[in-house]
């Protein structure tokens, strides 16, 4: 369980990755060897992951943004993720769904052409419904 600190830690790497844990430690009140043990911990739970940066796709090149939800029409799925994480650097995120569809994929490409020629792949494997994204929406942290 975390307690209110561990949830400090996580809040400031969020919001930056790049944190020095001397930083961190001075907003949240302790030693930077307290806080390097609590990332340690943190990281060995496997609640944090990886440090990792967000890239604005849109700005390298990429301004087709769309989600595609996937719904199989075969049972094995092992094919189908194969060609998805083929398409590595325009899957920013894919998750397997209960619910409507197998499948959620956000993506990003340059153009509606080669988003075509994804979805001309893609009906080997499933049905589909994209939606194209206008605008993300920022959440403020600060309202509850």
């Amino acid at each position: 369980m975390l307690d209110q600190t561990d949830r400090q830690i996580l809040e400031l790497l969020s919001d930056n990755s790049r944190l020095k844990v001397k930083e961190i430690a001075e907003q949240v009140h302790l030693t930077a060897p307290a806080v390097s043990a609590r990332l340690q911990k943190l990281e060995e739970k496997g609640i944090i992951r990886a440090y990792t940066i967000d890239i604005d796709r849109s700005q390298t090149g990429c301004a087709v943004h769309v989600v595609v939800t996937v719904t199989l029409n075969q049972p094995h799925h092992t094919a189908y993720q194969a060609y998805v994480h083929s398409f590595g650097y325009q899957v920013a995120r894919h998750y397997r769904t209960a619910g409507a569809g197998c499948y959620m994929i956000e993506l990003y490409f340059p153009n509606n052409e080669d988003l075509a020629v994804f979805l001309d792949g893609l009906e080997a494997f499933a049905s589909y419904q994209v939606a194209s994204v206008v605008n993300v929406v920022q959440i403020d942290k600060e309202k509850p």
